[in-house]
Formats: C-alpha cells, sequence, structure tokens
C-alpha cells in the first residue's frame, strides 16, 4: 500500500467529506493501485488550511474513453482531520 498526497480544492473536499463525492479525476501523476490510499489536502490556491481526508482507492478507471493522462479513482474515506478533531473509519 503506498500514501499519495494530493491537492484538494475547498469545493471538491466540501463534497467529499459530505459524502456526496466518492471518486475523483486525477492525472496519472502517480501509479495509482487499488488499495493505495490518497490523501487530499485542502488547497485554497494559496495555502493548504490543515485539513485533511484520506481515503483508500476502491477501483480505478482507465483507457478508453479517458485520456491516457486521466484516470478515475473510486474510493472510501478512512480517515479525516483538521475539523477540531481527528476521526477513523474501517474501511
Amino acid at each position: 500500500m503506498k500514501l499519495y498526497q494530493v491537492k484538494c480544492s475547498p469545493k471538491s473536499f466540501e463534497a467529499i467529506l459530505n459524502n456526496s463525492k466518492s471518486y475523483e479525476l486525477r492525472p496519472t501523476d502517480f501509479p495509482y493501485e487499488t488499495g493505495d490510499h490518497v490523501r487530499f489536502m485542502e488547497w485554497t490556491g494559496h495555502v493548504y488550511t490543515g485539513r485533511e481526508i484520506e481515503v483508500k482507492i476502491t477501483f480505478i478507471t482507465r483507457g478508453n474513453p479517458l485520456p491516457e493522462r486521466l484516470c478515475i479513482l473510486g474510493f472510501k474515506i478512512t480517515l479525516i482531520k483538521g475539523l477540531n478533531k481527528t476521526a477513523y473509519f474501517v474501511v
């Protein structure tokens, strides 16, 4: 299992936090695999807010119809940090 740290806009961060978004369209800048973890770090465009969500990748879509440089990551939340508490989830 690998852990990747990536920036996340406040809008996407809130959608993930509220469980209304369980996927992310990402550039294939890392060799993502099912079972790996991604830490989304909220980024305002100028600073990190300190809020983080860690997820476990449950599926990956690559290839047709997506360009080679993109993939879709499906995930489940495993950790939330920076909301005045830390919460862990069993996946």
